[in-house]
C-alpha cells in the first residue's frame, strides 16, 4: 500500500481496522489495551470520525504501530511482525479481511 494524504479520514479508518486484525483483538479489548473508549474507536475504525492524534499516540505506545502507518500509510518503522500480517489481510480476498 502507498502512502495516501493524511486528510483521508477512510483510508485512516481502513488501516485501523486492518491493524486491530493484524494484531488479532477485538474492538473491546483494543480499547482496553489503549484506554480508548468503544465509541470513539468504533467511529474511527468505520471513517465516522476520524482518530486524534493524542489518540493515535495511546495506540502506538500500547501496539509498536506508527503514526506514519496510522495517517500516511507508511509501513517504516513498523514492528515486521505487525507488517507482515497488515500485508497478509491487504492481500487476502474482500470477503476474509471482515471481522
Amino acid at each position: 500500500m502507498e502512502p495516501r494524504e493524511p486528510t483521508r479520514v477512510q483510508d485512516v479508518a481502513d488501516r485501523l481496522r486492518v491493524t486491530r486484525l493484524a494484531l488479532k483483538l477485538t474492538q473491546r479489548r483494543l480499547c482496553e489495551l489503549t484506554g480508548l473508549s468503544t465509541s470513539a474507536w468504533n467511529n474511527a475504525e468505520t471513517g465516522d470520525s476520524r482518530i486524534g492524534v493524542d489518540s493515535a499516540i495511546l495506540l502506538c505506545q500500547a501496539t509498536g504501530v506508527t503514526l506514519d502507518w496510522i495517517y500516511r500509510g507508511s509501513r517504516v518503522g513498523l514492528p515486521v511482525e505487525i507488517s507482515v500480517a497488515i500485508s497478509q489481510i491487504e492481500s487476502a480476498p474482500p470477503a476474509r479481511r471482515r471481522k
